[in-house]
């Protein structure tokens, strides 16, 4: 059974191939086939590599936050993504069946994604 990867939201879409990523004290630099440069969170970028697949919303108006999907292409089996996203709702964390903690929901009612169940 095919898992569909997470969407970006309904504004206007950016994406490309990651040619340079720069990690920087605070933050990276990433550069896609475009020469767009992108500034992310050093967490985020330390996960990028050069060669994968980079798709973020283009804000318009007064949208707050960036939603940002990263395709990690495989040469066999699945692609992996990295999907960020601002979270508005985040639940306690319950114990499950084996007594680790997981947090029930992360909630954002703008984004078509949603997380829940993360350990």
């Amino acid at each position: 059974m095919a898992v569909a990867p997470p969407s970006i939201s309904s504004s206007p879409i950016c994406r490309g191939c990651v040619l340079k990523i720069e990690l920087r004290q605070d933050a990276a630099v990433c550069v896609i086939d475009d020469q767009t440069r992108l500034l992310l969170s050093r967490f985020v970028g330390s996960h990028v590599g050069i060669g994968d697949e980079i798709a973020f919303a283009v804000p318009t108006g007064e949208e707050v936050g960036t939603e940002i999907l990263i395709t990690k292409h495989a040469v066999s089996g699945r692609d992996r993504h990295l999907y960020q996203a601002p979270i508005g709702y985040v639940s306690q964390p319950k114990p499950d069946a084996w007594s680790a903690p997981v947090t029930n929901r992360a909630r954002n009612p703008e984004a078509p994604a949603q997380c829940s169940n993360y350990r």
